[in-house]
């Protein structure tokens, strides 16, 4: 039997597959019929003839219409005309687990309907569509968030059982901001040996790892999906823990690349005195026609002075306490791409200078803090360089660098300087 704080704990941590068979199991027990029959679909597929209804499969379909492309049998695209658009986005009916295993790969799509209109267009024969892994990502994304909304609406329903989603919970100071396992178990690991016990946990919209007063300041952690965008990433995590937690600051904690082998080292910290949206752009074409030119559009922001104040005195002092290099101040760039090429970390380079690392989640905290005027600022350590080399050694560099963040950030937030 599951309860339901192990469905929002699967929501939040495992595989999709998982989590959907949990809700399957949970659902049979409390009797709830539809989140029964949409969770077993989901799983396994759904099935053909008129089980669906048609309300319920307009529904689905805004989820689980997926893009394809089609190509003929030697793997050359195939143009389709504007008036047949609409068979470069089919409804996707096949189950989660029988999709898992293709997610980094993509699949085929066995659609003979369609592949004879696509016949028309094309001199040799027309293969199934391909589904690219991106769009298989995509529509995982899609099927969490409405695994999510169905959970919700069940606890909003519910009267016999309390619900883990309620908004009564604890009012805190300061919120830190993780999103890999390494950034997250180097935060508990600190907060472990700050209040000498394990962090009670809080059910809202997210799980809270509530890490008690440090410093006089009460404090939370969260885990964030990568990115700023995606369901869960930091924009949809930062806004949510606003609303529940009211926090006064905001403090992502973690990894990013740097720019220079040469000029930094692996573990050196960086704070955002700024940070640079960089996927914002006007991309112009060139006068000859001949080249494209890439204006950028994003914000450019500056972190709260006072914060940036009290970061850069308690930077001083734990670089003398440790021996370490003091953390500096920087411009950070923020996007959404995960970046291990050393030719687009140039070109971002080339258009801002003045940058000293970058990383995925600082524009959607940014975004979200922006809305409410709550004080934010990146503290991260660099784990590699955007090369190409992400790969060597990337274990032991992401542990060592968040350690390095984490250890600085329970630095600063021992001193009282927060309080």
């Amino acid at each position: 039997m599951y309860s339901l704080e192990d469905i929002i704990k699967s929501l939040e941590n495992d595989k999709l597959s998982l989590t959907l068979y949990k809700i399957r199991r949970f659902a049979q027990e409390k009797n709830l019929t539809d989140l029964e029959k949409w969770s077993s679909w989901e799983l396994e597929g759904y099935p053909k003839g008129d089980e669906v209804s048609k309300e319920e499969e307009a529904k689905i379909l805004k989820y689980r219409t997926i893009d394809v492309e089609w190509k003929d049998i030697y793997g050359r695209m195939i143009i389709i005309p504007p008036i047949y658009s609409f068979i470069q986005k089919l409804p996707f009916w096949l189950g989660v687990s029988d999709l898992e295993g293709f997610l980094d790969e993509g699949c085929s799509y066995a659609c003979p309907d369609f592949s004879e209109t696509v016949n028309r267009f094309s001199t040799v024969p027309v293969g199934n569509p391909r589904i690219s892994s991106q769009s298989l990502k995509r529509l995982f994304e899609r099927i969490h968030f409405e695994a999510r909304s169905r959970v919700d609406d069940y606890v909003k329903q519910s009267k016999s059982e309390p619900s883990p989603m309620k908004n009564d919970l604890p009012k805190f100071d300061v919120l830190l901001i993780t999103v890999n396992d390494h950034e997250f178990e180097s935060v508990l690991k600190y907060a472990k040996k700050a209040i000498g016990k394990n962090p009670e946990e809080h059910l809202g919209s997210r799980v809270y790892y509530d890490l008690g007063v440090i410093g006089r300041v009460r404090t939370a952690l969260v885990r964030s999906e990568m990115g700023s965008l995606q369901p869960g990433a930091a924009l949809a995590t930062t806004l949510k823990a606003m609303h529940e937690l009211q926090p006064k600051y905001i403090i992502a904690v973690g990894i990013m690349f740097g720019v220079s082998s040469e000029k930094q080292e692996i573990g050196q910290i960086l704070y955002s005195k700024q940070i640079q949206l960089y996927e914002v752009q006007k991309i112009a074409t060139e006068e000859n026609a001949s080249s494209v030119r890439v204006i950028p559009r994003g914000d450019k922001v500056t972190a709260n002075p006072q914060l940036l104040s009290r970061v850069s005195a308690s930077a001083y002092s734990w670089s003398k306490k440790f021996n370490e290099k003091i953390p500096s101040p920087e411009l950070i760039l923020s996007g959404e791409k995960l970046i291990d090429n050393i030719n687009f970390r140039d070109e971002l380079i080339n258009i801002f200078p003045e940058a000293k690392g970058g990383e995925m989640e600082a524009s959607g905290i940014y975004a979200a803090a922006r809305e409410d005027e709550t004080r934010w600022i990146i503290i991260k350590a660099i784990c590699d360089y955007a090369d190409g080399k992400k790969s060597e050694d990337k274990e032991k560099r992401q542990k060592l660098a968040a350690n390095k963040a984490a250890n600085f950030v329970f630095y600063l937030l021992e001193s009282g300087s927060l309080a």
